[in-house]
């Protein structure tokens, strides 16, 4: 009888150790499918990785990605930069947000790498939170993402988009910080809205507060660039250049890229074409200027060289031709439909008052200029300006 018993005893103890085995492999078997077919939505990119490699990780899909491209012959912009770089590592701790450089000289990388490990120390220090490392993930900008020595607009939002799976997509000027609370919260309340009204297509838009941060050729340092911090800039500064337009963002579907003209960024028109294409073509347009804390760090001056006149050039005729009756009603904040605010402590959407079709919609057929590769490059595209319609909008 007690072999009897030690021999069932046994056979039990395999049986348990078989079905172990086989939930094992079949769970591993089930967390690779899940992830192959879910787009690689869990994709998780190296620190600073020179050559670009996705690495799986099992994370959850970030609420943002939040891109942009940094100066890199500006040394007045450095520290600016390194302010901005700090600031998103504070959002990207908070809330989890993607943080993206596209880069065009190898010497940035080791750059963006030393900003942050300085923001990570500054973070851990100030947070007690010694596990946090800042992850920046870069781009190269090649041939097929740029023109004139500058970024296309629609093709680094595509590459975005392509490489990245997040609810949303922000680019953003580079010397833009946030209130990362303020700012979460009126995202969330946008995405919200625009699922309870069946809203597929949309872009959300703000404005900045200006707050000097250059004199006497020097920038100053943010401390620790968190919400404290960036809260106090703010109740110093307010928003003055309700034209000039630094963040966009939309969802993978919520915009048609492929259909967007080959604007150029950090230089006039793309941003305030933007609003006047988005109006025109009935999407929703959100600012969320009157419930974010959204501060550019200015003073630093331009370098505008002959590389900057070319792609200025290029942005005019795009502009100039693409909506020649242009006038400065139809730009900027005042144009948006909806508009985001805060009632009882909770950040909601409405319709915006100054909003109304007559002013704000285009009122004939847009035209944009398909530019061919050759033709992004060429620089005799002056003859084709309409003098009489320079164009004068805000702040590059």
């Amino acid at each position: 009888m007690k072999v009897k018993n030690k021999t069932i005893a046994t056979l039990g103890i395999f049986l348990l150790c078989l079905l172990y085995l086989w939930i094992q492999m079949n769970t591993k078997d089930a967390d690779f499918h899940s992830v192959e077919n879910d787009n690689l939505s869990k994709i998780k990119r190296s620190t600073l990785d020179l050559n670009d490699t996705e690495i799986l990780s099992y994370e959850r899909v970030p609420l943002l990605t939040l891109f942009t491209t940094f100066s890199e012959r500006e040394v007045t912009r450095f520290v600016i930069q390194n302010n901005t770089i700090l600031n998103w590592c504070n959002l990207q701790r908070d809330f989890g947000y993607r943080l993206v450089v596209f880069y065009s000289i190898n010497h940035t990388i080791e750059t963006l790498r030393e900003t942050a490990y300085h923001a990570t120390q500054n973070i851990r220090h100030t947070t007690g939170d010694d596990q946090f490392a800042c992850v920046i993930n870069t781009i190269l900008l090649t041939e097929e993402l740029t023109a004139r020595g500058r970024p296309i607009f629609k093709n680094i939002y595509l590459e975005i988009q392509r490489r990245f799976r997040s609810k949303l997509y922000a680019y953003c000027n580079g010397d833009i910080i946030f209130h990362g609370a303020m700012f979460d919260a009126s995202l969330l309340a946008v995405m919200h809205f625009t699922t309870e009204n069946n809203l597929q297509e949309f872009m959300i838009y703000g404005g900045r507060r200006e707050m000097p941060f250059f004199k006497q050729n020097q920038a100053k340092t943010l401390k620790t660039g968190n919400d404290t911090e960036i809260l106090n800039l703010g109740r110093q500064s307010r928003v003055k250049h309700i034209i000039a337009l630094d963040y966009f963002i939309c969802s993978k579907d919520s915009f048609n890229w492929q259909q967007f003209p080959d604007f150029l960024v950090s230089v006039q028109a793309f941003d305030t074409f933007l609003a006047i294409y988005s109006n025109k073509i009935g999407i929703a347009t959100f600012d969320v200027t009157l419930t974010s804390i959204v501060v550019h760090q200015a003073g630093a001056p331009k370098l505008k060289d002959d590389g900057y006149k070319d792609a200025r050039e290029l942005n005019q005729f795009l502009f100039l031709n693409s909506v020649p009756g242009w006038n400065a009603d139809m730009m900027g904040l005042k144009c948006m439909k909806y508009i985001t605010f805060v009632n009882k402590g909770i950040t909601s959407v409405k319709t915006n008052p100054k909003y109304t079709s007559k002013t704000c919609v285009y009122p004939k057929p847009i035209f944009a200029p398909v530019l061919d590769k050759e033709e992004l490059l060429n620089k005799n595209l002056r003859p084709y300006f309409r003098k009489d319609l320079d164009y004068y909008g805000g702040p590059a």
